[in-house]
């Protein structure tokens, strides 16, 4: 009777912890689905300021922003915002003194500059070794 009175109150505990572990993933899922809203909502609103248009988008992929389709608007945007930055470098051309420090759009091959940082190591020479050894305990 004891044995069946220790099953039933573990597999209570058991029930109660998935019960809990439950609760705590249908929250996380609320608020991931919340997010995932405000992001649908930014990129709607990027999407439409920047000018681009659903007939741009692949076939498919319908007029609303799901988790399916969701690159596809990014792209679009991205798409459209290059040509937009083409237009404005080529209305600025010749309008500034710093044209030729000023970067292209459009270029296919970047340059990378590479910084080389300074090491975080101390360098102990032999001169320091011999410093140390003359101290006195």
């Amino acid at each position: 009777d004891t044995e069946k009175v220790k099953i039933l109150e573990m597999l209570e505990e058991k029930c109660a912890d998935i019960e809990h572990k439950g609760k705590k993933y249908e929250e996380k899922h609320q608020e991931t689905s919340q997010t995932l809203e405000g992001v649908r909502r930014s990129i709607n609103m990027v999407f439409e300021k920047v000018g681009c248009s659903t007939q741009t988008l692949p076939s498919g992929c319908g007029d609303t922003i799901s988790e399916a389709n969701m690159m596809h608007f990014l792209a679009a945007i991205e798409d459209r915002t290059n040509e937009l930055l083409k237009v404005y470098d080529s209305t600025c051309d010749g309008e500034t003194d710093f044209e030729t420090t000023r970067p292209r759009f459009g270029n296919t091959t970047a340059s990378l500059q590479v910084n080389k940082l300074p090491s975080t190591v101390e360098d102990y020479s032999e001169d320091e070794d011999e410093d140390e050894d003359q101290r006195p305990f």
